[in-house]
């Protein structure tokens, strides 16, 4: 069984630099693409000084866990305090 997931990161306290967000998204997006079946779309939010990204992805059920895990290391590694995680149950196309 296949797990559509989105990932929202984000800098609420505004600890890391510019190129440090980017940093972090890149660290987190290279960790789901490791865990991944497949990357859905990958968004990044607008006005700069809120940084926030969204990545949309299916994964197995058996590897959510052990992704759950690996970003919550990445999380830590750039001082986050929270990587919001939410599962579609139903998804529909219009």
């Amino acid at each position: 069984m296949m797990a559509t997931v989105y990932v929202v990161l984000g800098d609420p306290d505004g600890r890391l630099s510019v190129s440090g967000f980017a940093e972090y998204v890149e660290a987190a997006l290279r960790t789901i693409e490791t865990h991944a079946e497949r990357v859905h779309g990958r968004w990044l939010s607008e006005p700069a000084d809120l940084p926030s990204a969204v990545v949309a992805f299916r994964v197995a059920e058996a590897g959510v866990a052990q992704l759950k895990q690996a970003l919550a290391a990445v999380r830590a590694h750039y001082g986050q305090r929270s990587i919001a995680w939410a599962e579609a149950q139903t998804t529909y196309f219009l």
